[in-house]
């Protein structure tokens, strides 16, 4: 570990934060995205270990590996990447809008569902 590890890690967890850095969907289970200089970062899930994350030169060689083990700011990481990626948050606004959040009716939750409480 160093501090140039840990000054790139923080980089690309504020800079995926701040919508900065645009992650893309690889087909396995991880995300990519350009950096500056021709350079890749990608990371990858991993269920029964620490997410990786991996930083490309231009020939697409991986020149270093890092994981959330070892720096616990990645933790969460893959999923802002995920958000990042599939616009979750455009997605979130598209399908509820500017609605404001409904409150419990004060309806009887005893009586049978009507055509009414159906939305389709």
């Amino acid at each position: 570990m160093s501090t140039k590890d840990d000054a790139l890690v923080q980089y690309i967890v504020t800079n995926t934060e701040n919508g900065k850095i645009r992650w893309e969907p690889t087909a396995a289970n991880s995300f990519m995205a350009p950096l500056r200089g021709d350079h890749t970062v990608t990371i990858e899930y991993n269920s029964s270990g620490p997410d990786k994350l991996l930083l490309r030169n231009r020939e697409g060689n991986i020149i270093l590996r890092l994981d959330d083990e070892d720096y616990p700011q990645m933790v969460g990481l893959f999923e802002r990447a995920r958000r990042n990626a599939y616009d979750v948050d455009k997605v979130i606004d598209e399908i509820i809008g500017n609605a404001p959040l409904e409150t419990p009716s004060s309806k009887d939750q005893s009586s049978p569902i009507s055509d009414e409480d159906i939305p389709f």
